[in-house]
């Protein structure tokens, strides 16, 4: 049977993170609290990631505590 895992995500850049450090900036500093989800697959075309400051690709929160 799969394991349930809570997703986390990194306090500093709302990237989804699955290991202990964040590959997208390097943070260890995770929440489980957070809303809404995007994904981004080419920051440089895409107006939301602009708006939000993304410049890699990859799935992100909206908000997080």
């Amino acid at each position: 049977m799969k394991e349930n895992k809570r997703l986390k995500v990194c306090r500093e850049c709302r990237l989804f993170v699955e290991g202990d450090e964040c590959p997208g900036c390097g943070s260890t500093s995770f929440t489980h609290s957070y809303k809404g989800v995007v994904l981004i697959k080419d920051p440089a075309t895409s107006e939301i990631a602009q708006n939000l400051e993304i410049t890699k690709k990859g799935k992100y929160a909206l908000w997080v505590k």
